[in-house]
């Protein structure tokens, strides 16, 4: 009796404080809405990533040129705080598969995923040259891409 007593004190107080031991603290985040724009009109389609050094990436989903549902652990829960690097990737509706004989035929490197609605040097937060500091509360950006470079 008293040795399964034990048993259930050290699992209601040591496995916790492991747990909680293991998890670092989340940091703060800000809510993200707003627009992407391509020379001038709606992206389609598309997905945001927010980057920081040292810090879990965020992500967004572009519908008809609105930046929804951004996410940092659970869905729409926001993007941390401070500076961000922007990423972005947008590509068509992949065509149907082509029914025909293995090895015949050409492949297209864009045949599963679709083609690049967007300049690739948007999908790098590297040379995106996009970037945006996120604030307590709600953030509105308006992020203007180009296909002509800068």
């Amino acid at each position: 009796m008293i040795r399964t007593l034990l048993r259930w004190t050290v699992v209601a107080v040591v496995i916790p404080l492991l747990t909680a031991a293991g998890c670092g603290r989340q940091p703060d985040l800000g809510q993200v809405t707003g627009t992407v724009l391509l020379d001038g009109r709606p992206l389609a389609r598309g997905t945001l990533a927010f980057e920081t050094p040292g810090r879990r990436p965020a992500s967004a989903r572009i519908e008809d040129g609105r930046i929804l549902d951004a996410t940092t652990y659970r869905p729409g829960d926001g993007v941390p705080l401070g500076r961000q690097a922007i990423a972005v990737f947008a590509r068509e509706e992949p065509p149907p598969p082509a029914a025909s004989s293995p090895g015949q035929g050409q492949f297209r490197p864009d045949s599963m995923a679709g083609r690049s609605l967007i300049p690739r040097r948007y999908n790098d937060p590297g040379t995106s040259q996009l970037s945006v500091t996120i604030e307590p509360g709600p953030n509105t950006l308006a992020i203007v891409l180009t296909s002509t470079p800068p």
